[in-house]
């Protein structure tokens, strides 16, 4: 699968580079035609509460899914998008099979 990893407003690191394919990868073993997987970091330093972390991902294969959060860090939020997702691309699967 290719992962295509941007941030806004924020550097990431090697380690949430590995973190996030590590996640995203995952979802490969829900549908095989997953070919490419993008995924957009926003970090929104105007937040009253202090920094917020927004993530979007796309899923491209035979069906497109789209998900996205926000979370007070950013692992949190990568957490919180996968299962999300997971779902997303269950049910895409299953309705295409019917």
């Amino acid at each position: 699968m290719n992962i295509i990893i941007s941030a806004k407003n924020f550097d990431l690191n090697d380690a949430h580079r590995e973190y996030i394919s590590e996640k995203i990868e995952h979802l490969s073993h829900y549908d095989s035609s997953i070919t490419k997987a993008r995924v957009e970091c926003d970090a929104d330093k105007k937040e009253r509460q202090g920094e917020k972390f927004r993530v979007e991902v796309w899923l491209d294969g035979k069906s497109h899914v789209k998900a996205g959060v926000q979370a007070a860090d950013l692992y949190s939020a990568i957490d919180l998008v996968t299962p999300k997702l997971k779902r997303l691309v269950i049910k895409e699967k299953e309705r295409k099979a019917n």
